[in-house]
């Protein structure tokens, strides 16, 4: 029995130094910050109390991590809504630096460009302010996800940036959500990825 408990005790410490290598070498590689929704530009809060048949707005940042580009370019998301009926979407105003968006955000995805490489010394930067109009008080989530037209295949979190090279080279992210009336920010840094990884290895 004792025997066992160490093997099942080995193996848990191999499977977990295996993701542990595997965590390390996807965020050397390719994470480059995540696409959070929040409250205020500021990016301090990412949940509040909806108020019912009354307009609200949630920013959509893109947050830069310690690996990543100095300014994007351009990104590609989509914002997966409450059920249907629950909450109707407004509208969606981009960044003023945005000059050409396609697609559908709360649909198949979304992509946007700025007219240049924007961001550049910032470690937020406003992709762009999403309007929803509440039908009750309620609990709400919203989540960022890929974009289904153009990424079918990607991991549900891992919406996109264009880099500022000459080729606008694409880099996947996390997503981060919101919820109502008290969610908390989770915009998904190494440290969070990892910390997850690690929950579920827990006896």
């Amino acid at each position: 029995m004792g025997n066992k408990k160490k093997e099942e005790g080995k193996m848990k410490t191999l499977t977990l130094a295996a993701l542990f290598l595997i965590v390390l070498s996807a965020g050397a590689g390719s994470h480059v910050g995540s696409i959070g929704l929040y409250t205020t530009e500021e990016a301090i809060d990412c949940d509040m109390t909806f108020t019912a048949f009354l307009p609200s707005d949630i920013y959509v940042m893109y947050f830069k991590s310690t690996s990543g580009p100095d300014g994007i370019s351009g990104a590609q998301f989509r914002i997966e809504m409450p059920a249907s009926g629950t909450v109707h979407f407004q509208g969606f105003e981009t960044h003023p630096n945005i000059i050409l968006t396609t697609g559908d955000i709360v649909g198949d995805g979304i992509s946007v460009s700025y007219a240049g490489c924007t961001g550049t010394g910032l470690d937020l930067l406003l992709i762009g302010k999403l309007t929803v109009f509440p039908m009750a008080t309620g609990d709400y989530t919203f989540k960022v996800l890929s974009s289904l037209d153009i990424h079918p295949n990607d991991p549900p979190f891992e919406p996109r940036v264009a880099r500022c090279d000459l080729d606008k080279t694409l880099a996947g992210l996390l997503g981060g959500w919101f919820s109502t009336p008290d969610g908390s920010c989770n915009v998904g840094t190494e440290e969070k990825t990892w910390g997850a990884i690690k929950e579920m290895y827990k006896d």
